[in-house]
């Protein structure tokens, strides 16, 4: 994530609110705007030396007196804070995704016109993008003027960690696409017979106006150019789309589709400013610490113009974010028995995307080769809710179980699937009572299952399908949580002082601490399995040597622990190859004159 420094100690400004409207005011917004996007698109795609990255931007926006002054600033921070350029390599963040959609919001209102004059001279922008991360830091509502040891202040630390920070760009766009053709557009025969069946590609149609086929098109068109904005290309790049080029003798898109897509991805520029300053009113001193304004509307579009605000929102939005699109389908009076059964069904479709990956986890890599007298080490059995419902059904009262359990040897894995995820005022920050009250009943609740799963091993409940648990080494209970976010050491101690309290989960010699996973710390297990012949369950063995690593997300301990475990696997690349041959099937049938035939709408 990084450490944020701004135009304090790099250049020794005051930060305030009048100072960086003056600074803006020069600006267009337009103009301003789509210098923000390319810096964030920038950042993004130059993750992998994000220091270095960031100092060519600032050579990009200011003079050379501007850029001496930053870079003396950065060798000053380095030493005040004890660090060594060579060994810590220092991770500060002067355009954090964060302070980038700050910026961006602050610009929607202050800057003059919205006409698209060019500027010459950028230093007032690097200047007041600076600056607003001094604001960030400084606003009586950012944890950093806050104790994380005090009730309600420890929220704020849980949440701003956990959610708000979430700064190291986005996830690689082929695990985004494939996660979202599992979630929201699957064809699964299997879940047909599901009694609260839904045809979730019809309903994205119903929802958007666009066939898959379509949407898939207009992704890899959008995405596609803005993945390649490099520190080489980046003067001369850019972060506006021209609505026309969808349209033109090689891309045949209609108006309806045209007009579907950009809507999916964010609101025009009259709705954007409304949006903007509605935050600022509700902020500290006019800082927008939410970025609630461009996670709606990553992208905003103006005449025949759009601009990309923020790529990582951006690429959410289009593949995580069809999770609310699907859920804001039908809004009319009757919507609520739909919504109801459209949140069952996504349920049982998490249930079965974690399942199929776990069956994919459990069987041997071919490259493995097992120590001598393991066997089959990276292999283990996989059983399912229905096994340990059916081994204790003849009991008068049976409690929820968790979704599946592992068995490797003398380790046992439970495993409960939670596809809840935050409502927007919890999710922002907007409530913290609400953020905690969400939190509690989404993991306490997992907790509780995992727990009640544990006490039937215990009793010998499961007995001929579990190994009795004089047996057993060690229980693992885990948690795969559709919430995208960031386990940290405020969030781990949340979870552990709501499980004292209740008395779930507790050491005792066998079961471990409750591990908290969300799709992105799970795909890095595929990635670790196939890539580095890492078996999940050696994995979450691992972790335990060490119980600081419980305090970071398994794929941030996994980069670091497992350098190779980088890539991405061959089921989602399959699944990213289908998706984009959809894509490219729609353009050569536009190409010769044909229309694309649309499903049935949803039941």
């Amino acid at each position: 994530m990084g450490s944020r420094i701004g135009a304090k100690r790099l250049l020794g400004l005051q930060a305030t609110r009048e100072s960086i409207r003056m600074r803006l005011a020069q600006y267009s917004v337009p103009v301003a705007l789509e210098m923000i996007g390319r810096i964030s698109c920038l950042t993004r795609n130059g993750a992998r030396d994000p220091l270095g990255t960031q100092l060519r931007v600032c050579e990009g926006l200011g003079d050379a007196g501007m850029n001496w002054r930053i870079q003396k600033g950065i060798s000053r921070a380095i030493a005040e804070d004890g660090l060594s350029p060579s060994k810590d390599n220092p991770r500060y963040n002067m355009f954090s995704s964060r302070s980038l959609c700050m910026a961006a919001q602050m610009a929607a209102t202050d800057c003059a016109t919205e006409g698209m004059n060019e500027s010459t001279d950028w230093t007032g922008l690097l200047e007041a993008l600076l600056m607003v991360n001094d604001l960030i830091d400084e606003s009586e509502r950012s944890p950093s003027r806050r104790s994380p040891e005090e009730g309600s202040e420890q929220e704020a630390w849980v949440h701003f960690v956990s959610f708000e920070s979430v700064e190291s760009g986005g996830r690689p766009m082929v695990q985004l696409v494939a996660r979202a053709a599992q979630l929201y557009l699957t064809t699964d025969a299997s879940l047909m017979t599901d009694p609260d069946f839904i045809d979730l590609r019809a309903l994205f149609l119903e929802a958007t106006g666009l066939t898959l086929d379509a949407y898939a098109l207009a992704l890899l068109t959008v995405a596609g150019p803005f993945l390649g904005i490099s520190e080489e290309n980046a003067h001369s790049a850019s972060a506006l789309i021209h609505k026309g080029a969808f349209q033109g003798p090689t891309l045949a898109f209609s108006d309806e589709e045209v007009n579907s897509f950009f809507r999916l991805g964010g609101l025009t520029l009259d709705e954007f400013v409304p949006l903007c300053r509605e935050e600022q009113v509700k902020s500290d001193f006019g800082v927008p610490l939410r970025q609630l304004a461009v996670e709606s509307s990553p992208l905003v579009s103006f005449g025949s113009f759009a601009i990309v605000l923020s790529l990582p929102l951006l690429e959410q939005r289009l593949t995580s974010g069809l999770y609310h699109v699907l859920l804001n389908a039908r809004r009319d009076a009757a919507s609520k028995g739909f919504r109801d059964k459209l949140l069952r069904f996504l349920g049982r479709v998490f249930e079965g995307y974690v399942g199929n990956c776990l069956l994919r986890l459990s069987r041997p890599q071919r490259d493995a080769k097992p120590r001598r007298g393991s066997g089959r080490k990276s292999s283990f059995q996989r059983i399912v809710a229905e096994e340990l419902r059916r081994a204790v059904r003849d009991r008068p009262v049976t409690p929820s179980l968790c979704d599946f359990v592992l068995v490797r040897g003398t380790t046992v894995v439970l495993v409960e699937c939670k596809a809840k995820l935050l409502p927007l005022d919890a999710r922002t920050g907007a409530s913290l009572s609400s953020f905690s009250a969400k939190l509690e009943e989404i993991l306490v609740d997992a907790a509780a299952q995992l727990h009640a799963t544990y006490v039937l091993m215990q009793q010998g409940a499961f007995a001929g399908l579990l190994p009795p648990l004089s047996q057993v080494r060690e229980v693992i209970p885990v948690v795969v949580w559709l919430q995208d976010f960031t386990m940290n050491p405020f969030l781990r101690r949340w979870i552990r002082d709501r499980l004292l309290e209740r008395g779930l989960l507790q050491a005792d010699g066998i079961v471990s601490e409750m591990e908290v996973l969300d799709c992105s710390d799970i795909s890095w297990m595929e990635t670790a399995s196939e890539f580095a012949q890492l078996p999940a369950i050696d994995a979450l063995r691992a972790r335990r040597s060490d119980p600081r690593s419980l305090d970071v997300s398994m794929l941030t301990w996994g980069y670091v622990r497992y350098p190779r475990a980088q890539g991405n696997t061959e089921h989602d690349t399959a699944l990213f190859d289908e998706i984009s041959e959809m894509g490219l099937e729609y353009f050569r049938a536009h190409q010769r004159g044909v229309q694309t035939r649309h499903p049935e709408p949803a039941a």
